[in-house]
């Protein structure tokens, strides 16, 4: 009876352990997930960023040239006036 006791003890123990176990993989896997979903906000954040920080270029860029076309066309246009 004493071993079948100490049998039973460490099943016991031993239920325990894989029950502990298999609640620490599912909050692991909880926490992964929630990670993963961080992890894809943050990149959908960058790429809006980025995107805006195109725009903002592409706007110099054209300013430059207006300003670029204006320039040579006010010098095109005054240059008999330089006296």
């Amino acid at each position: 009876m004493n071993a079948l006791t100490g049998l039973s003890a460490g099943m016991l123990a031993g239920g325990v352990f894989i029950g502990y176990m298999a609640g620490s993989a599912m909050v692991d896997f909880g926490a992964t997930q929630e990670i993963n979903r961080l992890n894809a906000e943050v990149k959908k954040r960058e790429e809006t960023i980025n995107l805006e920080r195109q725009n903002v270029q592409n706007h110099k860029t054209f300013i430059r040239t207006k300003d670029t076309v204006a320039r040579r066309f006010c010098s095109e246009y005054f240059k008999g006036d330089k006296k």
